[in-house]
């Protein structure tokens, strides 16, 4: 017979003192149970380890980088996430026209909308599992008139907790954009930073179990399955953009030309494109956004 015992180990006395016997038959049952566990759990990466995947049937990341800053997603069939709840910007004129090569595919990709400045970005995050985490989102970004020469600036800041201890950052997230299959789009915008850092990325949505698809799509009806590569600025790899001091202009390709076989899987259930930009990492401070641009290449 084994032998196994828990022994004290709380400074303020003991805690637990047992001795439990198994038999050989047990131990064999219980390590048994733990590889079954272990191997159906689905894990996948990309061949690109810059990309991340998701599954579809689930919303759970399956590889590529951990994404500190997101929040939990809301349920998938919770009503007061799908019902009752406005979108935060008209939806893009893009469902209802072909897409063009070289034209941007954004209602307000430079911040100068007369009436609102940033129509066309999600930066009120209040659905469920949202507000713990990005509640008070929207009281760290706004449009600056002027900033080193370029006018009319998206800015989001904060201090050192807000960027960095915390982890979480501040965000937004574009309108929604149809994703054509077999389309190749490319991202680009001017960047610069008085401290913070950023991770700036597209990423495709699928409707959540239960929605009928329709073109008005609000938040809290689709889920994320799939994450791109991230644009780079001042870095050649890892988590980060490399956010520069001085405005610099960053590109990113979607999809990527080197996919892998479980990507591509992946990528075929995406229907929206979504523009993902998130102040974090790096010192507390300013960072800056302008001529924000999604265009189909192919």
């Amino acid at each position: 017979m084994a032998e196994y015992a828990l022994r004290p180990s709380s400074p303020q006395g003991e805690i637990l003192n047992m001795t439990s016997r198994f038999s050989p038959a047990s131990v064999w049952l219980i390590l048994s149970l733990l590889i079954s566990f272990f191997l159906i759990q689905p894990v996948a990466f990309s061949q690109d380890t810059d990309e991340e995947t998701i599954d579809p049937s689930t919303g759970d990341d399956t590889g590529g980088p951990a994404a500190p800053e997101e929040a939990p997603a809301a349920p998938a069939n919770d009503p007061a996430a799908v019902q009752g709840r406005p979108m935060a910007f008209p939806l893009s004129p893009a469902w209802k026209k072909p897409q063009p090569t070289g034209k941007n595919l954004l209602i307000n990709g430079s911040f100068d909308d007369p009436e609102d400045a940033i129509k066309g970005w999600r930066y009120k995050f209040d659905l469920e599992g949202e507000l713990q985490f990005y509640g008070d989102n929207h009281k760290f970004v706004d449009v600056v008139k002027d900033y080193k020469g370029r006018k009319n600036v998206l800015r989001m800041w904060g201090d050192i907790t807000k960027i960095t201890d915390r982890g979480e950052g501040v965000k937004v997230d574009g309108e929604f954009i149809p994703y054509v299959q077999g389309q190749r789009y490319r991202l680009s915008m001017w960047v610069s930073t008085t401290g913070p850092d950023c991770r700036i990325l597209i990423e495709g949505y699928h409707w959540k179990p239960g929605i009928k698809p329709h073109n008005s799509p609000r938040w809290g009806e689709v889920r994320k399955v799939y994450k791109g590569k991230i644009m780079r600025l001042g870095s050649k790899d890892g988590a980060f953009s490399g956010a520069p001091k001085s405005w610099k202009q960053g590109f990113v390709d979607f999809p990527t030309d080197k996919a892998s076989d479980l990507s591509s899987k992946h990528m075929s259930a995406i229907k929206f494109m979504v523009i993902h930009i998130i102040a974090i990492s790096g010192q507390g401070g300013e960072i800056f956004f302008d001529d924000v641009v999604l265009e189909r290449t192919k």
